[in-house]
């Protein structure tokens, strides 16, 4: 495909995987990240979208429905990342939503909690609920002295384009042996366009593939110290998911109807591993910040 150049590695060789709407998604052969074609080019364009999503019109989840799906989101997440905090100083949670982590680590007394969310609405209930500092700005564009032990982004891999810019920002952010923690969807090569209900492109720009993190570390000065995979399937299947409220109110009704019918969601779960198997991982990835030669 002309001009098809990976957004991470610059790669022109890439697979065709299938379309969605008016984008086609591409595998690149090099660093196997997947991503949209066409793909933006204004990466501030991208960010500037963010801020001022209209939650009636995209059919986007209000702040406080949000901040209460997070709840059972994060009671599979924060067991695994709870550890680090135990003696770090400060965190920075990027693309923190509406602060829901931020408010669960007020566990942590010696912790100082800064977040940062570009959409204004979300921005500023984070604010409120966790009772910290929320910035309104891009990584890349946060401007200060303090550095953190722990940089969090949770379900934003996809939303954030300017890989050498964000990943070097971050870096430069953190500790030295600091730890940057990615909670990401990672997909196989083989995987099918029925295996995701939806997509949401243009909306996530690219997606991790199986060697994706591999490259991250070895290109922007981090090394992997934990890796937890865990089968989409035992996540979508999960009755906390079908519970969890969504964006749409008639999905809302058929999840809790679903939740409700004995044995529909182990069925369900048995379809989709006979048809998918494990093309598509729920994973935890922690980054140490390394020392580049």
């Amino acid at each position: 495909m002309p001009d098809s150049k990976c957004p991470l590695c610059h790669a022109t060789q890439s697979q065709r995987l299938f379309s969605v709407g008016s984008h086609d998604l591409l595998s690149c052969d090099v660093c196997e990240l997947i991503y949209i074609w066409p793909y933006p080019q204004d990466s501030g364009q991208v960010y500037d979208s963010v801020s001022d999503y209209k939650y009636d019109d995209l059919e986007i989840m209000s702040a406080e429905t949000h901040f209460e799906s997070s709840k059972l989101a994060y009671a599979r997440i924060y067991p695994h990342i709870r550890p680090y905090y135990q003696t770090a100083d400060a965190t920075l949670d990027v693309g923190c939503g509406t602060g829901y982590l931020l408010d669960q680590l007020r566990e942590f007394p010696q912790l100082k909690r800064v977040g940062i969310e570009l959409n204004v609405p979300r921005a500023a209930f984070a604010r409120r609920a966790a009772e910290c500092d929320v910035y309104e700005q891009p990584v890349q564009q946060f401007d200060t002295d303090q550095r953190f032990d722990v940089i969090t982004m949770i379900a934003v891999f996809s939303h954030a384009p300017d890989f050498a810019g964000l990943y070097s920002s971050l870096r430069n952010l953190l500790t030295p042996n600091g730890k940057l923690i990615l909670h990401v969807g990672e997909f196989a090569r083989n995987v099918k366009r029925n295996a995701v209900f939806d997509w949401e492109v243009p909306d996530h720009l690219h997606f991790m593939g199986l060697k994706t993190a591999q490259y991250l570390a070895d290109h922007f000065g981090y090394k992997i110290v934990h890796h937890y995979r865990e089968p989409l399937a035992d996540l979508i299947f999960a009755r906390t998911t079908w519970r969890a409220p969504g964006r749409s109110a008639a999905r809302n009704r058929i999840k809790r109807l679903v939740t409700l019918t004995p044995g529909a969601l182990t069925l369900l779960k048995s379809i989709y591993k006979l048809r998918h198997g494990t093309s598509i991982y729920n994973s935890i990835i922690v980054f140490e910040r390394t020392e580049m030669g």
